[in-house]
């Protein structure tokens, strides 16, 4: 098993290709999503989609714009 997810992360080494494939496992936007969905849910129940999405711009890197982190391309 460690010999195939080396040979797709394209390392040397188990350590190496476990990061790279970690640091993958989200888009960018998908990770500013992932990220900010805790800030709105710590403050209440119920939170807006406006809420949110201001959360999601925090934690975007530069570059991911709205049209990303609400489903679009």
């Amino acid at each position: 098993m460690g010999e195939q997810v080396i040979a797709l992360a394209g390392t040397d080494s188990l350590d190496d290709a476990l990061t790279r494939k970690k640091a993958v496992l989200f888009t960018p936007a998908q990770q500013a999503i992932h990220l900010a969905i805790p800030t709105p849910e710590g403050e209440a129940v119920a939170f807006s989609q406006s809420r949110l999405l201001a959360g999601e711009l925090t934690f975007a890197d530069k570059g991911v714009g709205i049209n990303a982190l609400q489903g679009g391309s």
